[in-house]
């Protein structure tokens, strides 16, 4: 199992670390184009905005990057698959990184940086899950300490 928290982790630092990039790379791109037409009437991107597009097919392996429909916004999706060590099995983990809202074709405003963190590691995560575990376990005591009459009085 701890192979697989440490591929899940990696996963997830990667995709943030790549989503952080992609934002900044788009907005590059599309700053200049708010309160602009720049999608078709099939939510599909207009020429003139593709060509300034950067590619996304030399990417390291494991990682694409797609173009992620959403109403009213201009988003991207970052997915990331690692292999589990010592297993035939890879976990993936994806974000989505938001450019900016658009109001039909137009792209109406860029919206705030795409953040998140990118030093996640195996330990925090097993030491936040028993955290919880313990927290859980005190939750669910105080709850039956509740019984017959329960959280609410309806």
């Amino acid at each position: 199992m701890r192979n697989r928290l440490e591929a899940k982790v990696k996963a997830r630092n990667t995709a943030v670390e790549h989503g952080m990039a992609l934002y900044k790379q788009l907005v590059e791109v599309f700053q200049p184009l708010v309160g602009q037409k720049i999608l078709k009437v099939d939510d599909d991107l207009l020429a003139k905005v593709k060509q300034n597009m950067p590619s996304f097919k030399d990417l390291p392996e494991g990682i694409s990057i797609f173009r992620h429909r959403a109403i009213n916004a201009l988003a991207w999706k970052v997915k990331v698959r690692v292999p589990v060590e010592n297993a035939e099995i890879w976990v993936y983990q994806d974000v989505t990184v938001y450019i900016g809202d658009t109001d039909g074709q137009t792209l109406v405003n860029i919206l705030p940086p795409f953040e998140g963190r990118t030093d996640w590691t195996a330990d925090e995560v097993e030491e936040k899950r028993q955290a919880y575990k313990e927290a859980k376990k005190k939750a669910d005591a105080a709850h039956s300490a509740l019984y017959p009459f329960g959280e609410h009085d309806h």
